[in-house]
This record gives C-alpha cells, structure tokens and sequence, in this order.
C-alpha cells in the first residue's frame, strides 16, 4: 500500500512540474503576441521571438 501511494506522489510531482513549464511557454507567447499587436497598432513593425525583437523599418529592413 505504501508503494503504491509513494508512485501516485511521484505521478503528481511529475505531472505538476510537466504543468509548469508548458503555462511559461504559454505565459510568454500570449506576451510576445500582446505587445507586438500593441505595437503594430502604433505603426510599428515589431517580431518578437523569444529573446529576440526585431524591428522593421519603413523601407522593410531590420
């Protein structure tokens, strides 16, 4: 009986840290997609991946 409940809690350690890296991921697209709808509603061309933000000027260059 021990075992079993000691694998169910190592199922949930599991599982609740899986949950924790993909709601970062989340978290961060839904944030690069907001300011670069900010910013294209300021006429601003903006792409934002990640660490990297790069804006286009307006003859198209970056």
């Amino acid at each position: 009986m021990k075992k079993i409940l000691a694998g169910l809690l190592v199922l949930l350690l599991v599982f609740s840290l899986a949950g924790c890296g993909i709601k970062e991921k989340l978290e961060q697209k839904a944030g690069e997609a907001i300011v670069e709808k900010i910013l294209d509603s300021a006429g601003v061309k903006a792409d934002i991946d990640g660490d990297k933000l790069v804006v286009k000027g307006e003859d198209g260059e970056g």
